[in-house]
């Protein structure tokens, strides 16, 4: 009796348990590669880790234009350049909401690269060439920001790992 019960039941999930290894390996199709990921954080560690905030926007910025100048539009390598600009994006904002808390300006408001504009500019050229085709707008969206403070765990223990 308690045979048949166990066939029974793992006849009935088995179903469940392919379905759900079908939507990991469907989900993992929309993930930021962990290729990309490397070499976005990989380019970023040194000027990420610079002791000051504007040594570190500053550099950072350095790292994504360059980026963005030594790769073809149309090539996939596109993507690290995109997921670089995703955690520039993110430390400018973070910057500004900082500064905006205490009540200083932003030295950064002047520099044409990482203003609003400029950077949503970037992102519509890049996203719109974005070579996975399939996805959905707020998948296209997704794919880089979903790992965007994951790389800021990443780039901080890097640090604390380069100042010890």
């Amino acid at each position: 009796m308690i045979k048949k019960l166990i066939l029974t039941l793992a006849l009935l999930s088995a179903p469940v348990v392919v379905h759900a290894e079908e939507q990991k390996v469907k989900d993992a199709s929309t993930q930021l590669p962990q290729k990309t990921f490397d070499a976005a954080v990989n380019a970023l560690t040194p000027a990420y880790c610079s002791l000051d905030i504007s040594s570190r926007i500053s550099k950072s910025i350095d790292v994504v234009r360059d980026c963005y100048n030594n790769t073809r539009e149309a090539s996939p390598e596109n993507d690290i350049c995109v997921f670089e600009d995703s955690i520039l994006k993110a430390l400018v904002d973070t910057y500004r909401y900082r500064l905006d808390q205490i009540g200083d300006d932003d030295p950064t408001a002047g520099i044409k690269f990482i203003s609003r504009y400029s950077i949503a500019t970037r992102y519509a050229n890049k996203v719109h060439n974005f070579h996975i085709k399939n996805l959905t707008s707020k998948q296209k969206l997704h794919y880089f920001d979903d790992r965007v403070y994951e790389s800021f765990d990443v780039l901080n223990e890097r640090c604390k790992k380069l100042r010890q």
